[in-house]
């Protein structure tokens, strides 16, 4: 049971998800050709297999993303570039679909018409480990099949084409690459030496000490934008949440306005119960995702309960299952606020749901973690239902 996890949904981002995508375009075909390219590499991320994903892929663009601008060894760029298509075409998408919770789905929440082709938001439910959203960008290829071109991951921030060019420049030969690629001034000594202690450590999955010496740095390090969301991918990889915490906060000073890390940071500010920013990141993220995502909705219920606004949570937990029935995470804070507010019949309901939809045993142990549960416990309602009445 995951009661506690459930009741807080945190929304703790995804761990570093990986891999993807960009191409040439041909135009004018149906959307309902998109629609189909989706539901196939969602179906197979929901069973755990990214074969279709990486069916998808069009490794010309991605390789032309990743390693475009490195000015560096010609024969080396070379190797790299065959490197990528050789990684796109073992491993891509198999974190992915590994963390994919059994059971789960993966929803597509809109397909945006752009200049070049579609772009196709996906939700992907982790598990304890909270939600992913990625948009997926697809155009068709000169045979007219349809592609993915590139990757935009709410969770880190980044495109795709951004993290691996990334992770090449990191390897490049070339020293001066390192400091354009972390938004700093390069060919400095001390600048090189402190970039690539901190690539080391991550290297060989030194995350807290990653984590630590990035706090330690000098504003001028903790201001890059790159190396914060490198910082933070490792403090997550920790799971100590007080460095996880700091370097959100870190973050948020520096680039807390940046409408491209409204979900990164809505973490911080379910954490630190800042209602203002919460509200707007909120609302960004609904702007960006559009007002058919429950995910979002339950997001607003929890922290209406962290708030203690119950008739809020309520409204919100509501809404989510609205939206989506066979969404788990929505009939929680229902529950939650139904007990609160002493409406046990509503309560049972709830609770009915719950276990015959998605298989929880609630007795009184499962209610345990639920506050206010041993007045529902106590009540008719509950005994009724428990006694078969």
């Amino acid at each position: 049971m995951m009661l506690k996890q459930n009741f807080n949904f945190p929304i703790k981002l995804s761990v570093l998800v990986l891999f993807f995508l960009f191409s040439p375009c041909v135009f004018a075909i149906d959307i309902e050709v998109y629609k189909n390219r989706i539901n196939i590499i969602n179906t197979g991320l929901e069973r755990g297999d990214a074969t279709s994903f990486r069916n998808a892929i069009d490794e010309d663009a991605i390789v032309k993303g990743a390693t475009d601008g490195l000015v560096t060894d010609p024969k080396w760029k070379t190797g790299i570039q065959k490197g990528i298509i050789k990684s796109l075409r073992k491993t891509t998408g198999n974190h992915i679909a590994s963390l994919i919770k059994p059971g789960s789905y993966v929803k597509l929440l809109r397909l945006k018409q752009n200049s070049a082709g579609y772009q196709a938001l996906i939700r992907l439910d982790y598990g304890e480990i909270g939600n992913g959203y990625m948009d997926l960008y697809l155009e068709p290829d000169s045979s007219g099949e349809i592609k993915i071109v590139d990757w935009y991951n709410y969770g880190t921030g980044q495109y795709f084409t951004e993290t691996l060019k990334l992770l090449v420049g990191l390897s490049a030969p070339t020293p001066t690459v390192l400091g354009k690629l972390f938004d700093m001034a390069s060919g400095r000594k001390e600048v090189s030496e402190v970039l690539k202690k901190i690539i080391d450590l991550n290297r060989n999955q030194e995350y807290e000490e990653v984590a630590r010496i990035f706090l330690r740095l000098d504003k001028a390090y903790r201001k890059s934008r790159t190396l914060n969301i490198i910082a933070l991918q490792a403090a997550i990889r920790t799971d100590n949440m007080k460095i996880y915490e700091k370097i959100l906060a870190n973050l948020d000073r520096y680039h807390g306005n940046d409408i491209k890390l409204s979900f990164v940071l809505l973490d911080y500010y379910f954490f630190t119960n800042d209602k203002t920013k919460f509200d707007r990141n909120l609302h960004r993220l609904k702007t960006i995702f559009g007002d058919s995502d429950a995910t979002l909705d339950v997001f607003q219920a929890n922290f209406c309960l962290q708030q203690g606004d119950l008739s809020c949570a309520l409204s919100a937990a509501s809404k989510a299952i609205s939206l989506e029935p066979d969404y788990e995470y929505g009939y929680w804070p229902m529950l939650q606020s139904q007990i609160q507010l002493g409406d046990f019949t509503g309560s049972v309901a709830t609770a009915r749901i719950l276990e015959a939809k998605f298989g929880y045993q609630l007795d009184s142990a499962g209610l345990s973690e639920i506050e206010g549960a041993e007045k529902f416990i106590d009540s008719r309602a509950y005994r009724q239902w428990r006694n078969g009445i």
